[in-house]
């Protein structure tokens, strides 16, 4: 974008996230993915995303906020929603 005009260049995007976030701690959170991330909020982290076509994705970013199907990223400029179903592998930077 190096005719962008706007003022938010190389700052994530303002969007509307839920502030009641679900409350990952619960008997039926404790060890899944969603409670893990929801826990390292503001951590970076290397995500590994399986594809319907069977290849695997990487993004990589901090953690911005967790849903109950999906967890936020910031990459640079960007906000990645990625489904936390298809996760595979998690590395923390």
């Amino acid at each position: 974008m190096d005719n962008c005009k706007c003022d938010r260049c190389g700052k994530p995007p303002e969007i509307n996230i839920p502030e009641l976030l679900p409350d990952f701690d619960s008997p039926g959170s404790q060890g899944s993915w969603r409670q893990l991330f929801s826990v390292n909020i503001g951590r970076m982290v290397k995500i590994e995303v399986g594809l319907i076509d069977g290849t695997v994705r990487s993004v990589m970013g901090e953690i911005y906020a967790v849903g109950n199907a999906w967890v936020a990223l910031t990459c640079g400029d960007k906000i990645v929603l990625t489904d936390i179903f298809a996760v595979k592998f998690a590395t923390f930077c």
